[in-house]
């Protein structure tokens, strides 16, 4: 498998495990052996798990806006009734979880965003993205008004 290969499939298993756990509670063995990864290994695909935590939040985020974005072009409704059509379909998302794990994004931002200057930062740019997605389908709302 080749080094980005390996470096996506311990992103999208770390996801997962933080996701649960916490970004802190999450071992990197825990997310090696889960990824089918050499012991030992992590420090070649990431500096530090710092590194490791701001892949995360662009793995959370390029996911979230993916499904936004796909809602958006799939929808032949109105932006606001396709905007609130993709937040009933997350609501959902939360039901089907049992309400546990919550907002990965959000998730991170409660764990880290007070720790970590860079966490705070990639935050800040991942919840300014999806602000300005919502903030374009609102603009096309007011446009059709």
């Amino acid at each position: 498998m080749a080094k980005a290969e390996t470096r996506a499939k311990i992103i999208a298993e770390g996801a997962r495990i933080v996701h649960l756990k916490g970004f802190n509670s999450a071992g990197v063995q825990e997310i090696l052996r889960a990824a089918d990864v050499p012991r030992g290994s992590f420090y070649f695909y990431f500096s530090s798990k710092e590194e490791f935590g701001l892949a995360l939040i662009d793995y959370y985020v390029e996911y979230f806006l993916g499904r936004m974005d796909a809602h958006f072009r799939s929808s032949r409704s109105s932006p606001l009734t396709t905007l609130r059509a993709f937040f009933y379909e997350k609501l959902e998302d939360f039901r089907n979880a049992r309400f546990q794990g919550g907002c990965p994004i959000g998730n991170l931002a409660q764990e880290m965003g007070d720790l970590n200057e860079a966490f705070q930062a990639r935050l800040r740019e991942a919840f300014d993205r999806i602000l300005e997605r919502i903030a374009r389908c609102l603009e096309s709302a007011q446009l059709q008004n």
